[in-house]
């Protein structure tokens, strides 16, 4: 089993964080086009 050292750990959360927020903004807009 791999043990992410700390900075790894929080660049991954940071990278997921970003996709996340990509994909909502694209959701959003995706919903504004139905209207």
């Amino acid at each position: 089993m791999i043990i992410l050292n700390g900075k790894a750990a929080r660049d991954l959360d940071f990278i997921e964080a970003a996709r996340l927020r990509d994909e909502m903004f694209r959701l959003q807009k995706e919903l504004e086009g139905m209207k």
